[in-house]
């Protein structure tokens, strides 16, 4: 007994080895198949398993019910669906230099349907004749000898005639771009009106921030009024600066975002002037020490041209810059009548911590590079006389050019 309980459970095992072999080797001839199902051209619907690395090529592949390979043709398959969400429709266009039949796919379905075949656009409407939506290029060489490039856009003038009798007021079409999903949106405005319209206004883009750190270089712009019990003169220069920030985007539509942030810079300088001949008899020097912090805020609103890989944007909105002065080191020398005759001395400055506030105009653009967004830009600003209370004291920031470069999270 005992020694056939033992063959029983080798027995047991072995069979549910084979089941497990049967099932895997089942879904390993599956992979890269999904439900779906076809419609024959007398209206039967099939449950099958359909190839998706077929689809791109507008091709019916599919698996029926006995894990056959078979070839979807004009006479066994007149549509197909997939469970991804993607429709095809067998489909003959004929035109004067040339005639395609094949599976389109079915980008949108209602009196006028859009399809796509590798690339090419066509439309139909009330299941007549198929047009294709054309943008052909055209290169040439003008009356001057240049040579130009220009699209025809051959798919407006198409579209306007189709959709001349709609009830519901669809986009501006001299606007559109030939794409899928523009052409998509408006087709279906067209065929489901106030229905798809509302549905859009559910989509509405959802408001995000994002943050991001910053390595910032400028060029700016500063006045320098030299201390002095006898003169009063000024410097003007521009100096280079480096600094680090961050920066804070809140978008709140698909164009328009506000950007914000902290920004420091740090400069440390060394100026020599030199005094013009006072009556023959006088030279005076100066040698100017400092180092100056600057702490900036800006609230700047871009408008983001749109929506790519590479999202260029341009922006408008003002700037507070805070200073951090300590006290200047002055070193005057003077030569009143001969080299002999030399004095010098070296006296302390003390300067107010200025506020500045600027005009900011920037140009840039925010690359997306595998998972990583990136955020490039320049900015220029000019200072608002109007607040600026360090106009006429001893230091002030007049305008400047910054090259931002950032990454995104």
């Amino acid at each position: 007994m005992r020694i056939r309980f033992l063959n029983y459970r080798g027995l047991y095992v072995l069979i549910c080895f084979l089941l497990l072999f049967l099932l895997s080797a089942k879904s390993y001839g599956q992979k890269g198949y999904s439900s779906g199902y076809i419609i024959s051209p007398t209206n039967d619907t099939t449950q099958v398993k359909i190839k998706l690395s077929e689809l791109d090529k507008n091709q019916c592949v599919y698996l029926d019910h006995s894990l056959k390979n078979c070839i979807g043709t004009r006479e066994t398959v007149k549509s197909f669906y997939v469970s991804v969400g993607r429709s095809f429709r067998y489909v003959k266009f004929k035109n004067p230099s040339n005639t395609i039949e094949a599976y389109f796919e079915v980008l949108v379905e209602g009196k006028i349907n859009l399809f796509s075949f590798r690339e090419r656009l066509f439309v139909q409407k009330d299941n007549g004749e198929i047009h294709e939506l054309v943008d052909t290029e055209e290169h040439g060489v003008n009356e001057n000898g240049a040579n130009y490039f220009r699209k025809k856009r051959e798919y407006v003038g198409l579209l306007k005639y189709l959709l001349s009798d709609a009830t519901t007021v669809v986009p501006e079409i001299e606007s559109l771009d030939y794409s899928k999903n523009e052409l998509k949106k408006v087709i279906r405005i067209y065929n489901e009106g106030e229905t798809y319209i509302q549905e859009l206004n559910k989509l509405k883009y959802k408001p995000n921030f994002k943050f991001g750190m910053e390595a910032l270089f400028s060029c700016d712009n500063y006045k320098f009024w030299f201390p002095s019990d006898l003169y009063a003169d000024e410097y003007n220069g521009q100096f280079l600066l480096s600094g680090i920030g961050g920066t804070l985007k809140y978008q709140f539509s698909k164009r328009l975002l506000i950007n914000s942030g902290l920004g420091l810079k740090y400069l440390d300088f060394s100026i020599y002037k030199l005094y013009g001949v006072e009556l023959e008899t006088s030279k005076r020097y100066y040698t100017f020490k400092n180092n100056i912090l600057a702490l900036s805020i800006p609230l700047i609103i871009d408008y983001q041209f749109n929506n790519l890989h590479f999202r260029p944007f341009a922006g408008f909105g003002f700037q507070f810059e805070k200073n951090f002065i300590k006290n200047a080191t002055c070193l005057e020398e003077s030569n009143k009548y001969s080299a002999t005759d030399f004095y010098s001395y070296e006296h302390q400055a003390k300067f107010l911590n200025p506020i500045n506030f600027y005009w900011t105009v920037e140009l840039g653009g925010s690359p997306t590079i595998g998972k990583h967004s990136f955020n490039l830009k320049a900015q220029y600003m000019m200072d608002i006389s109007i607040l600026n209370s360090q106009i006429d004291s001893q230091f002030y920031h007049k305008s400047g050019l910054q090259l931002i470069f950032g990454l995104m999270f």
